[in-house]
């Protein structure tokens, strides 16, 4: 994390969402001054933004190495980008630093589906949800009792006698009618 101020003029008024990243990347796109490699570069530098804060600082190497480029490249890159107001260069690193950036997002604000997006975020926000790991109230004992197994096992005794296989009835429940005398041993072995 910087240790410096951000300038008033990027202070952050809420947080950036992925709609954000995705509608300055498409007018990127769309500016027919980059170059192919501005373009590449411009989305990784978005990719390593971070949402809650609004900077990204990757290395120009790291830069390079992902969009499958030199480092000149990837530095001239970066420089057209911010001469076209796309990102602002806010510090300038020092050995063993990396820049800091600024995307434009003040671009994307005024877009009528980007705020569409905030504002249904921001209704849902203040529903009142109820969380998976809350307790419910429960009408039925999700525990089977003692009573409860043993009319279950009853139950299944017929249809081990006529041989009929079904997936609610284990080996060990067969095996307890056979205990029990409930099954003869031929219908125990035929199972």
């Amino acid at each position: 994390m910087p240790k410096y101020e951000i300038p008033t003029k990027f202070q952050l008024t809420s947080n950036y969402d992925l709609i954000d990243k995705w509608k300055l990347l498409g007018l990127i796109q769309a500016d027919p001054f980059l170059k192919p490699i501005d373009r590449q570069v411009a989305y990784f530098l978005l990719n390593h933004c971070n949402t809650t804060t609004g900077l990204c600082y990757p290395s120009h190497e790291l830069l390079a190495k992902e969009a499958h480029c030199c480092l000149r490249s990837a530095k001239s890159a970066t420089r057209r980008l911010c001469q076209r107001k796309w990102f602002t260069l806010l510090q300038r690193g020092r050995p063993g630093r990396a820049n800091d950036y600024w995307p434009a997002f003040d671009r994307v604000e005024h877009d009528k589906d980007v705020k569409k997006y905030k504002e249904r975020k921001g209704a849902n926000m203040m529903l009142k949800k109820v969380q998976r790991s809350a307790p419910q109230t429960i009408n039925e004992t999700l525990y089977k009792t003692k009573e409860g197994k043993e009319e279950e096992l009853l139950r299944m005794v017929s249809f081990v006698k006529r041989g009929q296989r079904i997936l609610s009835i284990s080996d060990d429940m067969v095996e307890e009618m056979f205990r029990r005398q409930l099954i003869t041993e031929g219908e125990f072995k035929n199972w």
